[in-house]
């Protein structure tokens, strides 16, 4: 439903509006005496005197998308005053009223902070879909292999429920733990972020992130490499990182800092992970997991589909963090029965890669791009 009516949410001044066809649509700014703004985003009028002013510069430019700037006498208004109908315009799905709460530095704020929102009930705790273990370097392996292990429960968690991953999961090296949730308020169907996530491993503090400011625009970009945004696109499940990663400089992390979170797993450690979850009224929920270290061999073979006898080789690649990653279906054997090399070539030079591991008749070959990116892979007559 539109044209519902918007109201200021404390005594201040319409300093900023504008009328769009995109993003927010149509929005107010009002900004208040303790120099906080309050943003109100696709409505579908501007109310009394500014709406009016809106009207005669457009007229006066010719032109329907504008946007205006106000000093501080000229549309004060006061707490519980009308400034605006609600409405569907801009980037909006359905008609509701985008409402933020931000900071002199623009940072988007979490209204919920400061409480006092009768009609904003939360009595259950964040919901935990998944939680993971991801290698971070070429020498990191999980269950053996460079890539991600996915642990999702065989029955979905309860909202605030203490969940224990059953098995102890093998890795070795740097790697960084991801998970999956989110949160509702009582009677919604919408679902939310999980605003803080404490990890401890051992039981001492290793990682906590608390979303209480986002800078805006910088920061809404940003979140892409809060989660894996790829991972998100390709497989739709939106994990979050419990690590700082390269390029995130969102300043929600306790202590801030590159890198910080990462967790390098030893030979023969054994590591209790703890994860709390809670939401901006501390309903919590909690999950455990066991890690331990297993070096791995300077070449593995780990059981998996066996090839056919006829089949033939098959080469494809993926990159991740600047490593190439290649697998080869069915690789011929070396003299010494091992999967053969794979040769990269650059220019008149090549460089002979010895495998990883093999999973069944997949065999893998781990290279770091930051030696150099190669013109060209070949194996025997495949590239």
């Amino acid at each position: 439903v539109v044209n519902k009516p918007v109201y200021a949410s404390a005594d201040g001044y319409i300093s900023r509006l504008k009328q769009s066809s995109f993003g927010y649509g149509n929005v107010l700014y009002i900004t208040h005496p303790n120099g906080l703004t309050t943003v109100y985003g696709h409505l579908n009028k501007f109310e009394g005197a500014v709406g009016a002013e809106l009207l005669r510069q457009q007229y006066e430019k010719q032109t329907y998308e504008l946007e205006l700037f106000f000093d501080k006498g000229q549309f004060p208004v006061r707490r519980g005053e009308e400034v605006a109908l609600s409405g569907n315009t801009g980037g909006s799905a359905g008609p509701h009223v985008h409402w933020e709460v931000r900071d002199a530095q623009d940072r988007q704020l979490n209204p919920l902070q400061w409480g006092g929102f009768s009609e904003i009930q939360d009595h259950t705790g964040p919901t935990l879909q998944a939680l993971a273990v991801e290698p971070l370097a070429i020498g990191s392996r999980v269950r053996g292999r460079f890539e991600r292990a996915l642990l999702v429960p065989k029955l979905q968690p309860a909202p605030g429920a203490a969940t224990v991953w059953p098995d102890t999961v093998t890795c070795f090296g740097p790697v960084g733990l991801l998970l999956q949730g989110f949160d509702r308020f009582d009677g919604a169907w919408n679902k939310n972020g999980i605003q803080r996530v404490t990890v401890r491993v051992n039981g001492q503090p290793h990682y906590q992130h608390v979303i209480d400011a986002v800078p805006f625009p910088s920061g809404t970009r940003q979140v892409n490499n809060f989660v894996d945004f790829a991972y998100a696109r390709t497989a739709g499940r939106t994990l979050q990182k419990l690590w700082v990663d390269e390029g995130n400089d969102l300043p929600f992390y306790t202590p801030p800092g590159l890198g910080q979170g990462k967790l390098d797993v030893e030979d023969g450690k054994v590591y209790s992970i703890d994860f709390e979850l809670a939401d901006a009224y501390n309903n919590k929920a909690t999950a455990h997991l066991v890690l331990k270290g297993e070096k791995p061999l300077d070449y593995a073979k780990l059981p998996g589909a066996a090839a056919s006898a006829a089949a033939k080789p098959k080469l494809s690649y993926d990159i991740t963090r600047n490593l190439l990653r290649a697998t080869v279906l069915n690789a011929p054997a070396d003299t010494a029965g091992l999967p053969a090399q794979l040769l990269l070539r650059r220019g008149g030079r090549q460089l002979a890669l010895r495998p990883s591991y093999s999973v069944g008749a997949a065999t893998t070959y781990l290279y770091d791009l930051r030696a150099g990116l190669p013109d060209s892979l070949l194996l025997g007559g495949v590239r």
